[in-house]
């Protein structure tokens, strides 16, 4: 499937029909492969990843645990533990392909075009730091002032000039984090910017989080399950930030989860991932109220809902072992709707109803509507 296409479609539901081609994306992911190998062979946790971003877009990227999201996030990012590894595709930010970039180059865009909030904070703020440090942390590694300049002092000023340079700077960024910690919602920035991790609940140190992310205003937020662990008055708080951050900073944000109704709810554009694949992904009011893929709508079975007493509906089996997927399609044995072509061939991702689809079944009975609408035209 040729990677423009998947652009094209994304700029046509998010900016709507005819703007393609005069609307570029922030993130472009082409045919993205990422494995980890171990003793039993390679783990093959994203297989061909196509995905794109628009400015200012919220995009949620929703499945089962195992079935490539987190591996999703950190590839885009270069942030793949030891010994995973990238074997084929790009991503592009804003045209520029981050896979071809150095080490070096790769650090400079990281926190200051792209960045991340991490799943569980109390495993990622550093407990020997105070909070207010690992927020400005960013701005120095980048050298940047809290208006967004580069820092470069004058070569021939003498060493009192340095100095006063020097105070000055850290004053800025002092006020810039208390103000920062006070945008993400945590009281009494003015102390509490010199507490450590330790002295916040949970949910604050998710705004930490948060407020680590945004210190150099990047253009796209990638958040990994933000919510996980947290209450849901939390939750909703969480979210109601991240919100914000979209429409007042345009923040485009890609969101993993595996709730469908908070992504429902959130998103502008939700994209289903099993088994290392998109299967499903288009506008997020036409997936809850339409979903197309057997998948998408065992996931909205699936869900409790609030005066309902029907029983919910588990997918039977388990997501498949991605050392060994079969030739096939992937949910093909946990599929109700399987022919023989569906476990003999791998279903591509093409457009099917206004979305990108990954399902013979649903393709084949899309292409037998639009024949039958054709003879009733004819």
């Amino acid at each position: 499937m040729a990677c423009s296409m998947v652009s094209n479609m994304v700029c046509g539901m998010v900016h709507g029909a005819g703007t393609a081609a005069a609307t570029g994306m922030l993130l472009d992911v082409c045919d993205l492969h990422t494995v980890y190998p171990s003793a039993r062979g390679d783990v093959r946790a994203v297989r061909g990843v196509s995905l794109a971003v628009a400015p200012r877009e919220v995009l949620g990227v929703v499945g089962e645990s195992g079935c490539g999201k987190s591996a999703l996030m950190l590839s885009i990012m270069r942030l793949l533990p030891r010994p995973g590894r990238i074997v084929r595709g790009a991503v592009r930010l804003r045209g520029v392909d981050l896979l071809g970039l150095s080490s070096g180059e790769m650090r400079d865009v990281r926190g200051r075009e792209i960045a991340m909030v991490f799943q569980d904070p109390m495993t990622t703020l550093n407990p020997a730091y105070r909070v207010g440090d690992q927020i400005s942390e960013s701005l120095q590694v980048h050298r940047m002032t809290p208006s967004g300049a580069s820092i470069s002092p004058p070569r021939n000023a003498c060493v009192r000039s340095r100095l006063w340079q020097a105070r000055r700077a850290r004053e800025e960024e002092r006020d810039y984090v208390i103000e920062l910690m006070r945008r993400v919602g945590i009281p009494s920035p003015d102390h509490r910017h010199l507490e450590y991790p330790h002295q916040f609940s949970g949910g604050m140190q998710q705004r930490i989080m948060i407020a680590i992310a945004l210190a150099c205003k990047p253009r796209l937020l990638l958040a990994d399950e933000p919510t996980t662990a947290l209450d849901v008055t939390i939750q909703a708080q969480v979210l109601d930030l991240m919100e914000d951050i979209n429409r007042e900073m345009g923040t485009a944000i890609v969101i993993v989860t595996h709730d469908l109704a908070l992504a429902g709810d959130f998103c502008d554009n939700i994209a289903v991932m099993y088994a290392g694949q998109v299967v499903e992904w288009g506008p997020a009011e036409a997936i809850m109220e339409d979903p197309l893929h057997p998948y998408t709508r065992g996931l909205l079975l699936s869900m409790p809902r609030l005066g309902s007493r029907q029983p919910l509906r588990a997918i039977p089996g388990e997501v498949p072992d991605l050392t060994s997927v079969s030739s096939g399609c992937a949910f093909a044995p946990r599929c109700q709707q399987r022919t023989d072509r569906c476990e003999a061939e791998e279903p591509p991702l093409q457009i099917a109803s206004g979305r990108m689809l990954r399902c013979h079944a649903v393709q084949a009975e899309a292409h037998n509507r639009a024949r039958f609408r054709g003879c009733v035209a004819r």
